[in-house]
């Protein structure tokens, strides 16, 4: 059945490349034809489970749409290219693709495909790389937000603030929550509104009480109390939202 499928790929290359030939009645390639052709190829690579001459055919679809000047066929192609380095188990590779593909479906004009491609990247990448999936899902909002697609934006946002809480950055998380919740107040989603402010007042007072040497996270330090135990003191700091900050030791004196 494979090689059955192979078989079939290279005649379809064959006829992609009888397309692209010129002579004195036909003066222009015919891209198209080619493109169509080189799509049928990657298909039956695909069905055979030759995913890097898969990927080859899937690229070569794609210059040809771009010669074309089909840039959303092109896109599709190259997205479906990264797929195929997916199936390699070569994520890095894939994202690239489909970043790739996503830039050229914004130049296209169809920015919700590029929003929808950058949070498949996300997904893809996520077990591997959170870092990499933060960046994505911030990336896919920031489209859905500029094409006015709130409802969108926020579902990504509250992936991108929950991975960077996984992540410890937690001034980040609470510029990301604060975020998120302005966009559900502006959609009136006033239940999602009030457990986003309920999240990012937890995450804020979560670590109230850290153990540590040095000085509290920024974003402690704008917003809440925060007690550090050092050798025989306390160092009990007292932060106030616009205040300057105060101090008070404690020395504790124990026998």
């Amino acid at each position: 059945m494979a090689a059955q499928k192979i078989n079939e790929a290279h005649e379809h290359i064959a006829k992609a490349e009888k397309c692209l030939k010129t002579s004195l009645t036909k003066w222009k390639p015919d891209f198209d034809s080619a493109a169509s052709e080189y799509a049928k190829a990657a298909v039956c690579f695909k069905n055979a489970k030759q995913y890097e001459q898969a990927k080859d055919a899937y690229l070569k679809e794609a210059e040809y749409h771009t010669e074309n000047k089909t840039l959303f066929h092109a896109a599709k192609a190259i997205e479906q290219a990264g797929m195929m380095m997916k199936e390699q188990k070569k994520m890095p590779e894939a994202i690239q693709y489909i970043e790739k593909a996503c830039m050229m479906y914004m130049e296209n004009g169809t920015p919700d495909t590029a929003a929808m491609a950058l949070d498949r990247a996300g997904k893809l990448i996520e077990p591997l790389n959170i870092e990499k999936a933060v960046d994505l899902y911030q990336k896919a909002a920031g489209v859905f937000e500029n094409e006015d697609r709130l409802r969108q934006a926020v579902e990504l946002l509250g992936k991108a603030s929950r991975l960077l809480v996984r992540l410890k950055r937690l001034d980040d998380a609470a510029v990301a929550l604060q975020k998120e919740k302005n966009m559900y107040k502006e959609i009136e989603n006033f239940p999602m509104c009030f457990k986003v402010r309920h999240d990012r007042h937890k995450l804020v007072t979560s670590r109230t009480v850290m153990v540590c040497n040095g000085s509290p996270p920024t974003f402690l330090q704008r917003n809440t109390a925060v007690s550090i135990k050092k050798k025989k003191s306390v160092y009990i700091y007292i932060y106030i939202r616009g205040v300057k900050r105060l101090k008070i030791l404690i020395d504790l004196i124990t026998t």
